[in-house]
């Protein structure tokens, strides 16, 4: 099984999930960023989309958000805000979070039990520029 990471808005519901291709966040800000896991080798079709994956009962998971320059790296514990679904995590991200961070490649790594499983998002998250006259 491949682990996969959907983004979804930060406003989305259980019951509204609005899945986003990116997300974009504005340096100083702070941000909860939320994500589905899914399994990648589970579609119907090639043009389907793949099925959401639910961890088992007491499943941990990690991010790490890498950042152009390493230094910058951010590591952060997300948990699960909707009981119902355990495919669906959220993290934080602090105004000092926001403010050194640059474009950034998610990695989550999730742990069930002795296995575990990583899933690489390149581009998931984009923080703007510190200047609205920089790139």
């Amino acid at each position: 099984m491949r682990l996969g990471v959907r983004m979804l808005n930060n406003t989305s519901t259980l019951n509204n999930l609005m899945y986003v291709n990116q997300v974009q966040i504005n340096p100083g800000e702070t941000y909860t960023v939320m994500f589905q896991i899914v399994d990648l080798d589970q579609r119907p079709s090639a043009s389907s989309l793949p099925q959401r994956y639910i961890p088992i009962t007491g499943s941990t998971m990690s991010i790490t958000l890498t950042s152009i320059d390493q230094s910058r790296n951010i590591s952060k514990i997300p948990s699960n805000p909707f009981v119902d679904d355990r495919s669906i995590w959220s993290f934080n991200l602090t105004a000092a979070d926001t403010a050194i961070a640059a474009g950034v490649n998610m990695t989550a790594t999730l742990t069930e039990g002795a296995n575990i499983r990583i899933a690489r998002s390149e581009a998931t998250i984009i923080i703007g520029p510190q200047s609205t006259f920089s790139c």
